[in-house]
């Protein structure tokens, strides 16, 4: 008579954004459960998760028993890590786009950067350095070690303390020399600020970083009769604030041009075209006197503009500041 082997049953945990999925592998149930609402526990035998109030089972309460050895996928090597892993996974709710930054609001790790933690060998101790909040016992819900030969393990966190930021783990042998430790808290919202009761939002553009620092970008004097080309790069910019300021010994003239071709010439108005009349309010020539003023350029898209000026006789100043808005 022949023998039958019966398939072992394994789940598959699957972080979904606000909801965690566990899919089996023979009976193909799968559960959703909302981070929200979700409720982990954990026993010397095994891991509990629940959306429900309490731990016990009922027709309207579903509480799933996990090992780490019957889950298939992320791998886990003990409960302890299973544990940490639900833990991490539950902590990265979106709420909207903003709590899910740094793998999770709630969950805070030096794998993440987000603090320094230091074994002190000969000890049980784990100093914890970089949190802007207090750490408490509860806090704390998962530490791996790496030792001198490059080996990882998984320690428990079953009997743990903490005292001013420093913890201690009463289940385990202390540390040598050449340990490394990484440490995975659950800790308060990085998306939120307690104290004005408020989500915390970064801006990684913000417009007062759009503008540029005023450019000097005239500033001559005692000039002679010439001809003065002076352009201003304006790719990535729509707006331009211009402040003017010429004095006439003799007379100064100047025009405003602008170009999309890459290659005309900078030294001449060649490939350019004359915007004065366009973009100016007021006609910039001044003979034996100052004239002053500053103007906007508002919704433009050249590439380039070129301030002209022309002067005739001697005597004669100019002095333009430049200030861009990018798009």
């Amino acid at each position: 008579m022949g023998t039958s082997t019966q398939p072992v049953e394994t789940v598959a945990i699957v972080d979904l954004g606000n909801d965690i999925q566990l899919t089996y592998s023979v009976s193909g149930i799968v559960y959703t459960l909302n981070k929200l609402t979700l409720r982990i526990k954990q026993t010397s035998k095994a891991v509990f998760i629940t959306n429900a109030d309490g731990f016990n089972n009922s027709p309207d309460n579903q509480v799933i028993p996990l090992n780490y050895f019957s889950v298939s996928s992320p791998v886990y090597t003990s409960n302890d890590e299973l544990y940490a892993g639900l833990i991490g996974m539950a902590g990265g709710v979106a709420l909207g786009g903003g709590a899910s930054a740094g793998g999770g609001a709630s969950v805070w790790s030096t794998a993440q950067g987000d603090f320094v933690a230091t074994m002190t060998a000969s000890t049980k101790n784990i100093t914890v350095t970089g949190l802007p909040w207090t750490l408490s016992w509860e806090n704390v819900s998962g530490v791996k070690k790496q030792d001198s030969s490059g080996e990882i393990t998984t320690l428990k966190v079953s009997n743990v303390t903490v005292s001013g930021n420093v913890i201690t783990l009463g289940d385990e042998n202390d540390f040598e020399a050449g340990d490394t430790v990484s440490v995975t808290l659950t800790g308060p919202d990085k998306a939120y600020d307690e104290g004005i009761d408020s989500q915390i939002v970064s801006v990684l553009n913000p417009d007062s970083e759009k503008w540029t620092s005023p450019e000097h970008l005239v500033d001559i004097s005692a000039i002679a009769a010439d001809t003065f080309y002076y352009v201003i790069p304006m790719e990535g910019y729509k707006d331009a604030g211009m402040h003017w300021k010429f004095t006439g010994g003799g007379v100064v003239t100047m025009t405003l041009w602008a170009t999309n071709n890459a290659d005309a010439d900078d030294t001449a108005i060649t490939d350019w075209v004359d915007i004065s009349g366009d973009e100016l309010s007021k006609t910039l020539t001044v003979s034996a006197g100052t004239i002053e003023f500053i103007e906007m350029i508002r919704n433009i898209a050249y590439l380039k503009l070129m301030v002209r000026l022309i002067t005739t006789g001697t005597g004669n100043a100019a002095d333009i500041y430049i200030k861009k808005k990018a798009l």
